[in-house]
């Protein structure tokens, strides 16, 4: 049951999360033209800074309260798990309010570190949404914790909706109104602000539908409202839980924010990683270029990393966020149970499927990043970057996962002291690379950082629990992704090269890019199958309506050699 689950509030958060990436591309599109690089640049600084913040003010809450709220509802104790919601909502208004005042006042400091002063009123336009954002995290990490899933997503959907047309309208019109680039920038920041207030309307909604419901229902914590009763499992000798650990002390709102505050603060280390290198970067970058290159070429580049790259490189992490999201709670509950059984079996379904979904999203990204670029950007300048910051992207997602696996079995101390190591290693790498390699410097230090923490991670998840992604078939799957990245380079290389019907520099990279994309995408479900990566035993553990496709498409895949 769980292992559908899993699959199941994966493919809702990875869903929701696809749309609003998609949405957040599609805003670039006519930003960029709006603003140009250099504009860009200040529009993500700023979005960079407002990221790291933010992750900051909610102070790792959400997991935290996650994993929390499905350990209390697993154990039979509801109502302590509304008590820590209750008091996570308290903290929730102080750190929202102190966030924006902090963001605001602080903007043209922040501006100036990163030479880009223009950056201040955008910094500025985005600190409102901070007051709202600490409840609608709590109020996630809760839902999150109940399984109930969907109101996540939708929240997300809308957010990313309601931010994208109005960063754009307001961008545009201050153009219009001659405010120039700046307040433009500024303009589409406070698209965010909106955003916010979507996403916090969809929240009450689901709050009111929640307590509407029956008693038991309320009282589920499986997922989206439905009633269900399951024996507990039988505590399995192995993985060594610790329930006075795993479980939170209710008696007081200080004690509930002692319980939180533990697991919140490594948390928080933890899930700062990514924006605390992403803002490194738009840090970092132009200062360490701008002697070699001059002020100009230096932020355009800064604008290649920042918005081209980085944006790019989040699309392969969306299956990758909502699973890590999916596995904690699953694998919370079945750790304060004590059952070893499914916290290994859980860990191995988690590991596979982000080597089965990561692997060929970074292939399909960086062997057309020529066209792509050239689709979305007006231009191809910067692609290799791209190539090169979307190959960091599988150190990144199992990073991710391992991390999640870690909290979930109560040890958010490990990938906490391991993203520290790995940020030390982004600083010393990046400062010592950049004066020679330029911006590929700084996409190494960020691609050897995301390495180094998966790899400690790892090792460390080895020793605690008996977990395997493929066993033997890890060679068959090594070699699905050497073809299809040789194959798919050959493809986007072709129709780049090659591929120009139109004589429209928009047209032709869409077309080149729906080839490239869509023929390496389609070269991988063929290469698992050829290469035995994926047999037709494995389709017995698909959820049903997987499993009747494949029922469906078996008899055909048969007479075509691609199942053994």
């Amino acid at each position: 049951m769980s292992g559908k689950m899993l699959l199941r509030g994966t493919l809702i958060l990875a869903g929701a999360a696809l749309v609003a990436r998609v949405l957040g591309v599609v805003q670039r599109i006519p930003l960029q033209r709006l603003l140009d690089d250099a504009g860009m640049a200040t529009y993500v600084t700023s979005y960079n800074v407002y990221m790291w913040l933010l992750v900051l003010a909610t102070a790792g809450f959400p997991s935290a309260i996650a994993k929390l709220v499905s350990e209390k509802y697993a154990v039979g104790r509801p109502e302590e798990g509304e008590a820590i919601r209750r008091a996570a909502n308290r903290y929730a208004l102080v750190a929202g309010v102190g966030a924006a005042l902090l963001v605001f006042f602080l903007a043209p400091a922040l501006a100036a570190l990163n030479k880009i002063p223009d950056a201040a009123l955008a910094i500025r336009a985005l600190a409102p949404a901070l007051i709202l954002f600490p409840w609608i995290a709590v109020e996630r990490g809760y839902f999150h914790g109940r399984q109930r899933m969907g109101a996540n997503g939708l929240s997300q959907v809308w957010e990313q909706i309601l931010r994208v047309v109005t960063s754009i309208v307001l961008a545009y019109f201050l153009l219009e109104l001659g405010y120039g680039i700046a307040w433009a920038a500024a303009g589409a920041s406070f698209g965010g602000v909106l955003g916010a207030v979507a996403a916090a309307i969809v929240m009450l909604y689901y709050g009111v539908k929640l307590r509407r419901e029956p008693a038991a229902a309320r009282a589920f914590a499986g997922g989206d409202g439905a009633v269900a009763v399951s024996a507990p499992p039988v505590p399995e000798a192995g993985l060594a839980a610790d329930p006075s650990r795993a479980t939170a002390d209710v008696s007081s709102f200080r004690s509930i924010f002692r319980a939180i505050l533990k697991l919140s603060i490594p948390v928080s280390v933890t899930a700062l990683a990514v924006p605390t290198i992403y803002l490194i970067d738009s840090l970092a970058t132009k200062p360490l270029l701008i002697a070699e290159y001059g002020d100009a070429m230096a932020q355009t580049m800064q604008g290649w990393l920042t918005s081209r790259a980085q944006s790019l490189a989040g699309i392969p992490v969306i299956f990758a966020i909502a699973l890590s999201q999916s596995i904690l709670p699953i694998i919370s509950s079945a750790f304060v149970k004590r059952d070893t059984l499914e916290v290994e079996r859980q860990t191995s379904l988690a590991l596979r499927m982000t080597y089965l979904s990561g692997v060929p999203a970074v292939v399909v990204l960086a062997t057309s990043a020529f066209s792509l670029n050239t689709f979305l950007f007006k231009n191809a300048e910067g692609s290799w970057v791209i190539v090169a910051m979307v190959g960091s992207v599988l150190f990144q997602v199992l990073m991710m996962i391992s991390g999640s696996i870690l909290l979930g079995i109560g040890r958010p101390e490990l990938p906490m002291k391991h993203i520290a190591v790995g940020v030390l290693v982004k600083l010393a790498l990046t400062f010592a690379l950049a004066p020679f390699f330029g911006i590929y410097g700084v996409v190494a230090g960020t691609t050897l950082c995301f390495a180094v923490t998966m790899a400690l991670n790892l090792r460390s998840l080895r020793k605690l629990i008996r977990y395997e992604a493929f066993g033997r078939r890890a060679v068959p799957f090594v070699a699905t992704a050497a073809l299809q990245a040789g194959i798919g380079a050959a493809i986007g290389w072709a129709a780049y090269t090659y591929v120009h019907p139109f004589g429209s520099s928009f047209w032709d990279a869409m077309l080149q890019t729906l080839l490239a994309a869509g023929l390496t995408a389609a070269l991988y479900p063929v290469l698992l199958l050829r290469t035995g990566a994926f047999t037709a035993a494995d389709a017995e553990g698909l959820p049903p309506k997987a499993r009747k496709l494949w029922d469906r498409a078996a008899p055909l895949l048969r007479k075509l050699r691609l199942v053994r």
